[in-house]
């Protein structure tokens, strides 16, 4: 704009963490669920620009200013092969198309948190997590140490997937795992537990969030109704907590707890994954 130079201007951290927030972690092209953040809790979804950053970028606006072209409104997470995808064809991908895109995407997962902020507050900043270091209420006294690296940064991007969520989000994930049947999880995108919708909404204790919590669940790919092919749904289930390898881990963690519905919030709700270095039984003793 005016006379100042086109300079490519990288996005500061606070607009790239906007922006995951409201990615819910996958690529915002349809029909794509990809996810942004790598089995190392690295970003490897790519930051598109709307109106490029430089005039040989596609869709640039020569009036609008360096600043404005690194705003999180120019800004939209995606995949690297729906990146060339919307850069490629630039008769579909419009401005106006790729604002609209970026708008429906985010408001799958932002509508359910602001609704849940205007009442409650904040529901997601500060969330920190504790990692274990031995993972042996789950494996024993197997020896994985070899394995044991690979194991940790799996569940570190697990417990990444989990803070993103409001504290209410990761109490019902909770309870559909310690109230739900077990299902045989054969594959990363199979269900791990399953309860019958009925059950879910009569044992919890205030219905006035229930939808939205479900909603930021299953945008998160860690919860969803189960549904018929015609009448309403009758079970909610629960899984995909290891995509990238189909690891069990919702059923590893409950199986952990002996039982002990204590034990399941202390890792899911208060993410304190170092639990996992000795089960309840073994914790309780003196």
């Amino acid at each position: 704009m005016g006379d100042e130079i086109p300079k490519r201007l990288t996005p500061d951290k606070p607009t790239t963490g906007i922006l995951f927030l409201k990615s819910g972690n996958r690529c915002a092209y349809p029909g794509c669920d990809q996810p942004l953040l790598g089995s190392d809790s690295v970003l490897v979804g790519e930051i598109a620009h709307i109106e490029a950053a430089m005039p040989d970028g596609p869709r640039f606006n020569d009036n609008m200013t360096n600043e404005q072209r690194r705003l999180e409104s120019n800004l939209v997470l995606m995949c690297g092969t729906h990146h060339s995808v919307i850069d490629g064809d630039l008769d579909t991908w419009t401005v106006q198309a790729l604002q609209s895109l970026k708008a429906k995407h985010e408001a799958i997962y932002t509508g359910a948190v602001d609704r849940l902020r205007a009442q409650l507050g904040d529901v997601t900043e500060g969330t920190t997590w504790t990692m274990p270091t031995t993972l042996s209420a789950i494996f024993g006294t197997e020896d994985r140490t070899e394995e044991l690296p690979f194991d940790l940064a799996v569940l570190e991007r697990f417990a990444t997937r989990l803070a993103q969520l409001p504290i209410g989000a990761r109490s019902l994930l909770a309870m559909v795992v310690t109230r739900g049947e077990s299902r045989r999880a054969l594959g990363p995108r199979d269900a791990e537990f399953r309860i019958r919708w009925s059950l879910l909404r009569s044992i919890v204790s205030s219905n006035e969030h229930l939808d939205d919590y479900l909603d930021i669940l299953d945008h998160a790919k860690l919860a969803w109704f189960d549904e018929p092919f015609d009448g309403d749904p009758l079970y909610v289930e629960a899984g995909r907590s290891t995509e990238e390898i189909g690891w069990p881990l919702l059923q590893d963690i409950k199986t952990a707890s002996g039982g002990d519905p204590s034990y399941v919030r202390q890792v899911l709700v208060d993410l304190d994954f170092a639990a996992l270095d000795q089960p309840p039984t073994l914790r309780g003793r003196a």
